[in-house]
Parts: structure tokens; C-alpha cells; sequence
């Protein structure tokens, strides 16, 4: 019998090190669906399979219960669900979708999410952040791709004071250590 896999978290160094209000969501599961939005055996194969309606409004996320589907361009969402489920949602999806034109891969191992909520989570996030974070530009329920310092990600305002970003698993100590550090400034400053 072999060693089981010893999986890690791509933040397990720094997460002590971490600011009041920042944890991370580790080993959720990441699925890229692209298809034709105005097909409609597409959007209902994905909800009948998913459970969530595709959100079709630009920058905006649909959910039900621990599943997530966030727009991320004009025929290309992003599926955010438990990690233990990646693997068969990408296999069901994949069945439902059968013989039309899209793709769905399953990103879970290159992303982490990094959840940052506190009172002041918009004036952190715009000390690195080009995004307008006030609500009434950027809501609940609101994503958007944009840069966080010198790297990329998508975030989701999931609550007034809560923000979840989806970064690559290669850059979230550099964002984790950014984001300390844009905390401690805001603290200082307030």
C-alpha cells in the first residue's frame, strides 16, 4: 500500500502570518465551462447539472447553496464547488454537454481562494486594486478579473464586507503577503 498524498495547501507557510479578517478556502474545485450563452439546451444542460442557473448579466455570480458559477466573459464561466465534487461534476457536465459545442476543464489544481472579510475590506483591496470596490459600483453578487499588485485574479464580493479572490496557486503567497501588508497599512492609516 503506498503513502497517502500529502496535499498541501498553497498557503500552509504563511497562514499564521496572517491579518485579522484573511483566511483562505483551500482545495475548492475550479471548472471552466465556455459555450454559446444564447444556446439554450447549453444553459439548461448546466443547471439542470449544476443546480445554478448561468449567470448571463456581465460580472455577475449566480449560486445555490455550496456551488457558484461566476460570469467571466461572453461565453465563458467560471464553476466554483467543493473540491471533492470536481472530478464527477467535470465528468456529468461533460455527459449533459455531449455533442454540442463547448468545453469545460477542470482547473482545481492551479487555483486557491483567498477570502478577505473585514469592515475595511475595500480600501485594502484598492491600495493594489484598479476595481472601484464602493457598493454601489461593485455589489453583492459582483465579479470582475482584474489585477491585485502584479498579479491577476477574480474577485467576488460575496457579502458588504467580504471578498473571496480566486488566484493562481503560484502567485497566493505573493497575494497573501500583499494583502497583510495593505491590511497593516490600512490600520495604521485609519
Amino acid at each position: 500500500m503506498s503513502d497517502p498524498i500529502n496535499r498541501k495547501s498553497p498557503l500552509y507557510r504563511v497562514l499564521a502570518k496572517g491579518a485579522a479578517g484573511l483566511s483562505e478556502r483551500a482545495f475548492e474545485g475550479h471548472l471552466i465551462l465556455r459555450g454559446d450563452a444564447a444556446d439554450a439546451a447549453f444553459g439548461a444542460a448546466v443547471q439542470t447539472t449544476t443546480g445554478v442557473a448561468l449567470p448571463l448579466t456581465p460580472n455577475t455570480v449566480a449560486s445555490a447553496g455550496t456551488r457558484r458559477i461566476a460570469w467571466l466573459g461572453p461565453n465563458e464561466w467560471q464553476l466554483t464547488l467543493p473540491g471533492e465534487e470536481a472530478a464527477s461534476m467535470h465528468a456529468a457536465l461533460e455527459q449533459s454537454l455531449a455533442g454540442q459545442h463547448i468545453a469545460v476543464v477542470n482547473v482545481s489544481d492551479g487555483y486557491t481562494v483567498i477570502v478577505l472579510d473585514c469592515p475595511d475590506a475595500t480600501e485594502i483591496l484598492a491600495r493594489d486594486c484598479p476595481l472601484d470596490f464602493h457598493p454601489t459600483s461593485f455589489p453583492v453578487g459582483s465579479c470582475a478579473q482584474s489585477v491585485l499588485g502584479k498579479s491577476g485574479g477574480l474577485f467576488v464580493r460575496e457579502a458588504e464586507q467580504r471578498f473571496a479572490l480566486c488566484v493562481r496557486r503560484s502567485f497566493a503567497e505573493y497575494l497573501w503577503q500583499l494583502l497583510c501588508h495593505a491590511a497593516d497599512l490600512q490600520r495604521r492609516t485609519a
